[in-house]
């Protein structure tokens, strides 16, 4: 018969108020500094619970891979050579993956090395599951051939020249890229300096960058996009709409005092261009990007997140098309085998991508120097450095730096 009771076993109570806090409140599990696991069977009910059964060959060997991987990344990214020489062996090595979890606790000693190590360590590993179990990326080959079909309508070319154009409409390209798909470490990189830490929350997977001559070429993009529906108010995710290269209110005004000259324009109207830049360019100040500390100011575009329907074959339906074919049974449309019911043929969901929109001048100032991607990057790591290492392991590594003086610091 079971009773109430508010004690443990040992016959007290207690309430870990860190992890209560951060329950409630919102805190991300990157910057958590411990867990609290007492035991390897604590551990294991905290691994089934996250999705792991640690007494499956199949999942452990899984667990191995990401460990191994964390243990690399970590290396390659965030510590120098005599860093790395303080990795305590039994975080690399663990004599099973459960303890990891019992070592990431902070209940013996707060200021134990390994446990700021093990912590480190959980925290990449929980970035790499996230990537290798995101639904959508299984399917990224057929995702990306549907969205750059529907581009593929509005791109045109002329030898070397590259247009943008909807028939109506015809503006030409300085350049044009396509971002094919996001690195595994770039993905990684994101999770870890973000917030939600979640990896279905990174939207720039695939993308679309158009550099055109001028500004106010940029803005008629705008206007050819959303004419054509490539770019909608249904579609947008507003959250994610970025621009600093423009100001639209200002860019309104001088558009009104040029348009009888562009309407009287015979030919491309490109020196009509140059000279409404120059008059936007005299009111307009960038700022920070609001959403993405390690963007430079310097680095100016306007960029949209647009979410697309795509449309996948289900492995399920086929499957079941595949029992149908051995078993010679002439079944009607999708209905299943015996008591399976109705199988869709296909799944279909939203995939977010990134569209891009730049003048020349704020293409080749992205290449080089602090609007760079290098630059972007190095910031970048420096903040998930940070994050997974925590306060008291990088203060940790500092002392150890001071005590070696002929170590090239950071």
């Amino acid at each position: 018969m079971i009773k109430e009771r508010i004690k443990d076993k040992n016959n007290k109570i207690s309430i870990n108020w860190s992890q209560l806090n951060a329950i409630v409140t919102g805190v991300s599990a990157i910057d958590m500094g411990s867990l609290a696991i007492r035991t390897r069977a604590e551990a294991e009910q905290f691994a089934r619970e996250y999705g792991f059964n640690t007494r499956d060959p199949a999942a452990v060997q899984e667990i191995a891979r990401a460990h191994r991987e964390a243990i690399e990344f970590i290396d390659k990214y965030f510590l120098e050579e005599d860093e790395r020489e303080l990795f305590p062996i039994e975080v690399r090595e663990p004599e099973s993956f459960l303890d990891l979890l019992v070592f990431s606790s902070n209940y013996l000693n707060k200021s134990n090395a390994r446990q700021q190590w093990s912590c480190a360590v959980l925290k990449v590993m929980h970035g790499i599951f996230h990537i290798d179990h995101d639904f959508k990326l299984k399917y990224f080959d057929t995702i990306r051939g549907q969205i750059f079909d529907a581009w593929d309508r509005l791109i045109e070319h002329d030898g070397t020249k590259h247009f943008l154009t909807d028939g109506r409409m015809s503006l030409p390209l300085h350049d044009f890229q396509r971002k094919r798909n996001k690195g595994r470490t770039s993905i990684l990189l994101k999770l870890l300096q973000k917030p939600s830490y979640v990896a279905s929350d990174i939207y720039d997977h695939l993308g679309m960058r158009l550099v055109f001559n001028t500004k106010t070429e940029a803005l008629f993009a705008l206007k050819l996009l959303y004419k054509s529906h490539q770019i909608s108010v249904t579609n947008v995710k507003p959250f994610r709409s970025k621009n600093n290269l423009l100001d639209l209110s200002h860019a309104k005004r001088v558009f009104n005092r040029f348009r009888p000259l562009l309407e009287r324009s015979g030919d491309y109207p490109l020196e009509v261009f140059r000279k409404m830049d120059e008059e936007m360019e005299l009111l307009f100040e960038t700022g920070p990007h609001k959403d993405n500390p390690h963007s430079s100011i310097h680095y100016q575009s306007i960029q949209v997140t647009v979410r697309k329907m795509v449309r996948v074959p289900n492995p399920l339906y086929q499957q079941m098309e595949a029992l149908k074919r051995v078993a010679g049974e002439m079944i009607d449309g999708s209905r299943g085998l015996g008591d399976i019911g109705y199988i869709e043929k296909e799944l279909a969901f939203y995939f977010d991508y990134e569209i891009q929109l730049m003048d020349r001048h704020s293409y080749e100032a992205s290449i080089s120097g602090p609007a760079s991607h290098d630059a972007y990057k190095r910031r970048q790591i420096q903040t998930a450095r940070r994050r997974v290492l925590g306060p008291r392991l990088m203060r940790y590594l500092q002392e150890r730096r001071e005590l070696m003086p002929e170590t090239a610091t950071r």
